[in-house]
């Protein structure tokens, strides 16, 4: 593959290059100091326990990207109006979220992103209407299923689509029931495959006073040639780096075998890490895995950074959800990461990066076409756009 990041032992080379287009960013910006400089975003709410780790996750974000060499500042942010505030008192080249909302100062829940993007600030991810899209993992299923990706049949149980009798269900059990809107395996339990219509009726009521709006899936787990695998992006679906991990299961049935029933990543079993992600080897097993990811992350038009749950079941595989803001750093990506010698400063950098080459094409072709944004006249002329691939093993650079 064409050489593109590697680690020396724990640099990518083209930090001179990331860090050169964060530098005439702000020159072609705005004047004055701090400039190059990346601000690491995080939401300080009213609910500080519940708050912690994505603050924590903040800091060493931080603290790896400037142990990569990135100049960074960091800012815990309670509404909107603290990160107005602060990007207006700063020399800010590029902003990188942990928060996916803030209040806005009616107390109003608002997309940190849409809030960028209608202000033209340079950030790293996916804009706020393809995350909105992966949040709705009803709505993300659908668009698969409309441009041939597959996905398990499902339906939505909420208050104003109430559970189907079991002869107008339309699925055949076992059933899987999940929160619709929640991610990182929120409201998944060892009892949440229902086998029949009685134990489907109970657990949608429970689930449904708890998060509202459920959805019910095909539950995969059954299959004998059962494996879950998760894959993350880099940059393009197109061009980018697309990296699969298969989710190895830590509890274990009767002899030693994984039960169907253990085949499920629930909230406990992450917490208490008893799964784990395991890089895939280079093989045809990968590349297959690769390619069905890439075009499952391509039709759900994320960018820079996202992650896709993968299954195969009955030798087919089925795309399950996408992460489109997942949590870096962390185990899972990391060891996505790991097959291409990327660590964690690695793996972050390259983020930023492919976000800083998505951001010079856009400024050259609103250049070209003589788009006047704060944003394009900023991110004109950062740079060639150079392939992001992995390098080959074994590069002596």
């Amino acid at each position: 593959m064409l050489a593109g990041y590697r680690t020396i032992p724990t640099m990518y080379s083209t930090l001179p290059v990331a860090l050169a287009m964060l530098v005439r960013m702000q020159e072609n910006g705005e004047k004055g100091g701090g400039a190059g400089t990346v601000l690491v975003l995080s939401g300080s709410g009213a609910v500080e326990a519940a708050k912690k780790p994505e603050e924590e996750r903040a800091d060493r974000l931080a603290a790896s990207l400037a142990a990569a060499g990135f100049r960074t500042e960091r800012l815990s942010a309670r509404k909107l109006a603290d990160l107005d505030e602060a990007l207006a008192a700063r020399s800010i080249s590029l902003v990188f979220s942990v928060a996916l909302y803030l209040p806005d100062d009616l107390g109003r829940r608002r997309n940190v992103h849409a809030h960028f993007g209608a202000r033209s600030v340079p950030f790293v991810g996916s804009p706020a209407a393809v995350l909105d899209l992966a949040i709705d993992k009803a709505a993300l299923k659908r668009k698969w299923s409309s441009r041939g990706v597959l996905t398990p049949p499902f339906t939505v149980i909420d208050e104003v689509t109430p559970l189907p009798g079991p002869a107008s269900l339309g699925l055949e059990f076992p059933l899987i029931v999940k929160p619709l809107r929640e991610g990182n395996s929120r409201g998944i339990d060892a009892f949440s495959v229902a086998n029949n219509y009685e134990e489907l009726s109970a657990k949608t009521s429970a689930l449904a006073e708890r998060w509202g709006e459920v959805l019910v899936e095909s539950f995969l787990g059954g299959s004998a040639d059962f494996r879950e695998f998760t894959v993350a992006l880099v940059g393009d679906p197109v061009g980018g780096l697309v990296l699969p991990a298969e989710i190895r299961f830590e509890e274990k049935g009767v002899g030693g075998a994984v039960e169907p029933t253990s085949r499920i990543v629930t909230q406990a079993a992450k917490d208490g890490h008893l799964t784990s992600a395991i890089p895939l080897p280079r093989s045809d097993l990968r590349d297959r895995v690769a390619s069905f990811a890439a075009e499952a992350f391509s039709v759900a038009g994320v960018r820079d950074y996202a992650r896709c749950d993968i299954i195969q079941s009955w030798d087919r595989f089925y795309a399950i959800e996408i992460n489109g803001q997942p949590m870096v750093p962390d185990s899972w990506f990391a060891a996505c990461a790991e097959a291409e010698g990327l660590d964690e400063k690695g793996y972050l950098g390259a983020i930023v990066e492919a976000s800083l080459r998505r951001l010079a094409a856009e400024g050259a072709a609103a250049k070209r076409t003589g788009g006047g944004s704060a944003r394009g006249g900023r991110l004109a002329g950062l740079g060639p756009s150079i392939p992001l691939t992995a390098a080959p093993r074994g590069d002596p650079r």
